[in-house]
């Protein structure tokens, strides 16, 4: 077996489909997604629409919350009076009385913008990671749309999604959640619903109930709600980290006391922040529940602070650190090590199935926004104290490395704004180029099928094309150790060869040919069709002399094709109407015929085609548009036939059959006579001005014979001329 540079792999094989097939090929129908046992079970919708096999699947994911940068203002969701200066304010995305739409609104509707803002460049670099899962906090909306265009993204980038779908009370009660399900419900790429994001450690629970026994009562019914929509699916809801001891002295928000209330949820998300290890928590885990459970959150972040101070609740300000990546890469893969050992599909009596780094980028936002708990920690109005004026914080859109004390972590503060694999700018950090190595090994799914890239492949006479097997998995994702070789067929074999590597290539027999790749018991084949080329003019007809200020000139063209150039017959024609007749010289249809000379009796604009065809009778044409200048009057002044041009002489029958010998470049009124060498006349031509032509018959209308003939050119001012020609037949 080998590696292949596997990014580069699945993203070329992700270019050939979409070249292919382009987003309207993701099929719309469900996958479907069951829980048996402690395993979470996938049988994926294939681009052709099937469902693959049902396999046991791992989550091996990342969180995804795209929002970076938060702005000065911004747009305020619909249906709130129109903005004004104060309403429409981004940045920390403050609370105040009176606010509408109150801060937290905004910044949620803000959140959901920004999953349109990242996708494109997002995603793609997900899959290149060998991300199969992401878990999405809030919903695109409300437009059908942006779900299409999102999840058919995440579709044909290989990652299935993990949609959240309520958030707050608000959300249970207005019914948006199963709106929401309703939306994406028959999309391919959706693994599971999930209620909630640690909401037993909310204030108040899952934002807005009064006790956490009414928040687990209404997650139960939301859960019951969505499965009686959705039978596809699994639901599963998010618990922050709080086993024990309890929270408070009734334990009312401990997991322990929330997971049995809540029968509906199928599989459990839990956030958990224990540092370098989860010491006992998959012991606790099997105490509560027989259900699985993923990490929704865990990992660390790539600052390392070396100082600061605790202002109170909870909060660090850093006075100084600095960026440590390979900590956050050591801190985060020791910790997936941990995960492996313990996925439910190495051993059945494991309960886990997977987990999601938190996070995918970094959230430049986050220092000084009251909503995550870190506000107070900048100073607002700036050195001058007065709000609204130029030297007033703008740390939403900059980094800050400020954060929470939290002995978990490695210098002992989460560092916010920096627990991103990826920069703000979408740059790998060194925890995204470790995980990519190590995503790709852990748990592959088994192979499926073959494929073939290209997978429709065109050819003309004497062309090559390499191409190239891929083993697929059951979802027709590249598996990762690829076989070491794959052996290549073709059918018929006749005319075309495919070498051991995959090359094939084409030499002069068309027709459709049968490729076929084979590795072990699965084979794939693709058709490679083979045709003739019509000849390709590499040089566009032209003339030796354009404008024309005599009465001939050469054509000439040049050409190539696939089975060579000497093989090529050229055949020239005028096209339109001319000004008058012309006469071509050379033998037409020949390769020699690529040049021709042509003869004018009369000024004006000629179009000249040449066509040109290969041995298959393929054929392509040039053409050349020719001025005549009008035609001179031969001068009557005393002694001069310098002008004179006798062609063709030789006249050879296997060369110029069916043309004339043309006497050219004459005065006016001049008379051509034609004698054998002995002195006997033989016929006599014109008189005629400029030109006159000898169709190599004598005064009784007898072709004369092969041999040499004599010449003499008289004109009405007695000036003379003479010369020899020969014929050969």
């Amino acid at each position: 077996m080998k590696m292949f540079p596997f990014y580069r792999l699945a993203m070329a094989i992700a270019l050939v489909r979409l070249t292919s097939i382009g987003w309207a090929g993701v099929p719309v129908l469900p996958s479907s997604v069951t829980v048996q046992g402690t395993q979470l079970i996938v049988q994926k919708r294939l681009s052709n629409g099937s469902l693959s096999r049902q396999v046991p699947y791992t989550i091996k994911g990342v969180d995804w919350s795209p929002a970076t940068r938060a702005p000065a203002t911004g747009p305020i969701p619909p249906g709130y009076p129109s903005p004004t200066a104060s309403s429409n304010q981004y940045g920390f995305f403050f609370h105040w009385p009176g606010r509408n739409p109150d801060g937290p609104v905004v910044m949620n509707y803000w959140f959901s913008n920004e999953n349109q803002a990242h996708y494109q460049q997002d995603i793609p670099l997900m899959a290149q990671m060998h991300i199969n899962t992401v878990r999405i906090y809030n919903d695109f909306g409300t437009d059908p749309a942006v779900y299409k265009l999102i999840l058919d993204t995440f579709y044909n980038n290989g990652i299935m999604v993990i949609m959240t779908v309520v958030n707050s009370q608000d959300d249970i009660a207005s019914r948006r959640y199963l709106q929401t399900v309703q939306l994406c419900q028959n999309h391919p790429a959706i693994l599971m619903w999930l209620l909630g994001n640690e909401w037993n450690l909310n204030n108040p629970p899952l934002y807005g109930y009064s006790t956490y026994a009414q928040a687990a009562a209404a997650v139960e019914n939301a859960a019951v709600q969505i499965k009686a929509l959705d039978p596809n699916h699994p639901v599963s809801s998010s618990l922050g980290d709080a086993f024990s001891p309890s929270f408070n002295q009734y334990g009312e928000y401990d997991v322990p006391a929330i997971v049995p209330a809540i029968p509906d949820v199928d599989i459990w998300n839990l956030n958990i922040y224990r540092g370098a290890s989860f010491g006992i928590l998959f012991g606790q885990w099997a105490a509560i529940s027989s259900k699985p459970f993923y990490f929704g959150e865990f990992g660390t972040d790539s600052f390392r602070t070396t100082n600061y101070t605790s202002p109170g609740n909870g909060q660090a300000k850093v006075s100084a650190g600095y960026e440590d990546q390979p900590m956050q890469s050591n801190f985060d893969l020791a910790l997936w090590r941990e995960i492996q050992s313990q996925l439910s599909i190495v051993s059945s009596t494991n309960s886990c199935t997977g987990g999601l780094i938190w996070s995918w980028n970094d959230h430049l936002w986050k220092v000084g926004n009251y909503n995550v708990g870190l506000g107070g920690l900048v100073n607002y109005n700036g050195p001058d104290g007065i709000p609204g004026t130029a030297d007033d914080d703008t740390s939403y859109n900059a980094y800050n490395p400020d954060g929470f004390a939290l002995a978990a972590n490695p210098d002992g503060v989460a560092n916010e704004e920096y627990w991103g694999v990826v920069n703000a700018d979408r740059v790998p950090k060194q925890a995204y180029m470790d995980l990519q190595a190590y995503y790709a090994a852990l748990a592959p799914l088994p192979m499926g099928s073959i494929e073939i890239l290209p997978s429709s492949v065109a050819l003309h006479y004497n062309q090559s094309q390499n191409l190239t097997a891929v083993a697929l998995d059951v979802f027709e994702e590249p598996v990762y150790l690829q076989p070491s070789s794959f052996t290549w067929s073709v059918s018929p074999s006749t005319g075309v060869s495919i070498s051991t590597s995959g090359i094939f290539t084409s030499f002069a027999s068309s027709g459709t040919y049968w490729v076929m790749a084979q590795s072990g018991l699965f084979t794939s084949s693709i058709a490679v069709v083979v045709a003739n080329a019509p000849p390709t003019i590499t040089q566009a007809a032209s003339a030796a002399s354009n404008p024309v200020r005599s009465t001939s000139t050469v054509l000439s063209v040049q050409a190539d094709d696939d089975l060579g150039e000497a093989g090529l017959a050229y055949t020239w024609s005028t096209a339109g109407i001319i000004p008058g007749p012309v006469q071509f010289l050379d033998l037409q249809g020949l390769n020699s015929s690529k040049t021709m000379s042509v003869v004018f009796a009369s000024p004006g604009q000629y179009v000249f085609v040449v066509t040109v065809q290969d041995q298959d009778g393929a054929q392509t044409t040039s053409q050349v548009v020719v001025q005549v200048e009008a035609l001179s009057t031969p001068s009557r002044l005393p002694g001069d036939f310098a002008a004179l041009r006798v062609f063709p002489s030789p006249w050879r029958s296997d060369l110029h059959m069916g043309h004339d010998i043309i006497f050219d470049g004459l005065t006016a009124n001049t008379t051509v006579k034609i004698f054998t060498v002995s002195g006997h006349w033989v016929r006599t031509l014109g008189p005629g001005d400029g030109m006159v032509t000898w169709n190599l018959k004598n005064d009784s209308g007898d072709l004369v014979a092969s041999g040499l003939y004599f010449y003499l050119i008289t004109n009405d001012l007695g000036q003379k001329g003479r010369g020899k020609l020969a014929i050969i037949r």
